[in-house]
């Protein structure tokens, strides 16, 4: 403890008590700098302090902009999916025709009256003893709603026939368009088709009066072409027999077709409906009677089923009728009397 340390003038001193002290004691003293560098170094180190400052604050904002739309995002899905706020459904179809009791089935299982013409995705239409709807679908297509039927409009493409019968018809307005039939025995798809489905408990019977049909079965697939009828029941193979497109079976599909404006149209164009809408062939017995349709101009729109439309419109022409429902054709001739049948 009692050693010497030597200075850089020779000189000795005792070992200080405090080490640090002594380092101090040894420095050189630092040259101050001169005023107007001091002002410039000050500056340039506040600025950077307010850059930080300001990069700090605008990461928080951020942060907290951020949280608050996670936070708003998450309400809105919250609401969203509780039913609170929902899209817009689609518009599938319009009502054209309707005839005795139609209902929307609510999510109580509740009926209420069909008030609104447009028809959207996700609800469900019932109707009663002697009630029909007739849709245009999707602005495209005739779909057509029998009797004691309910039908959930499941999207632009695809339906749920739970029970009843429905009638579609892919080319009503020269535009065909696409749809898809589920049921509890399979789905059915068309092929610019023209045809019937119906859902009795556990049987689904497709009759197609044009065009060509494929059933998605539950247990077996089957096609069917135009005069054919298909059956898918249970577990049991599909059974098929001949149906033609005309007659009694497509009768209720009638008053429910689309109410066509003719106004300025042939009677030919005319005739051509009532056969498309009836199945019915239309002959032409002689050349007059052919002459007469493509001359003759009608007026007004359609307000009943094809049948009476067709003795409606050729009481005021110089044609008759004749319809042979064996053969299926409606046979039209020139007559003094104007003979209908």
């Amino acid at each position: 403890m009692g050693e010497i340390m030597s200075t850089r003038d020779g000189d000795s001193m005792e070992e200080s008590a405090d080490p640090v002290e002594t380092l101090l004691e040894l420095a050189v003293t630092r040259p101050v700098p001169p005023q107007v560098e001091a002002e410039r170094v000050r500056a340039a180190v506040h600025g950077d302090w307010q850059t930080v400052v300001r990069a700090k604050r605008a990461r928080v904002r951020f942060r907290t902009l951020a949280a608050a739309a996670t936070v708003l995002l998450s309400i809105a899905v919250f609401i969203l999916f509780q039913g609170g706020m929902t899209p817009v459904p689609a518009e599938l179809a319009r009502v054209e025709v309707r005839q005795g009791p139609v209902h929307f089935v609510g999510p109580d299982a509740a009926l209420m009256a069909l008030s609104d013409d447009a028809l959207r995705t996700g609800q469900v239409i019932q109707t009663g003893a002697r009630g029909g709807v007739g849709l245009r679908w999707q602005n495209a297509a005739s779909l057509r709603i029998d009797e004691n039927t309910r039908i959930r409009f499941d999207g632009v493409e695809t339906v749920y026939l739970e029970h009843g019968r429905l009638y579609f018809d892919s080319e009503a307005y020269g535009s065909g368009v696409d749809l898809r039939v589920e049921t509890g025995q399979g789905a059915v798809w068309h092929v610019g088709t023209r045809y019937m489905a119906e859902v009795r408990d556990d049987r689904l019977v497709v009759s197609v009066r044009s065009g060509k049909v494929r059933i998605d079965g539950r247990y077996f697939d089957a096609e069917a072409t135009a005069g054919r009828q298909v059956i898918l029941q249970g577990r049991s193979q599909p059974a098929k027999a001949s149906l033609p497109g005309y007659g009694s079976a497509w009768a209720w599909t009638e008053a429910l077709g689309s109410r066509a404006d003719v106004d300025g149209r042939s009677l030919r164009e005319f005739l051509g409906w009532v056969a498309a809408e009836t199945g019915y062939r239309i002959i032409y017995a002689n050349e007059d009677a052919n002459r007469i349709a493509d001359t003759t101009t009608l007026l007004g729109a359609i307000e009943a089923d094809p049948l009476t439309e067709l003795r409606l419109r050729l009481m005021t022409t110089d044609l008759g009728y004749v319809i042979d429902r064996n053969r299926g054709e409606i046979m039209i001739s020139t007559t003094e009397r104007g003979t209908r049948n």
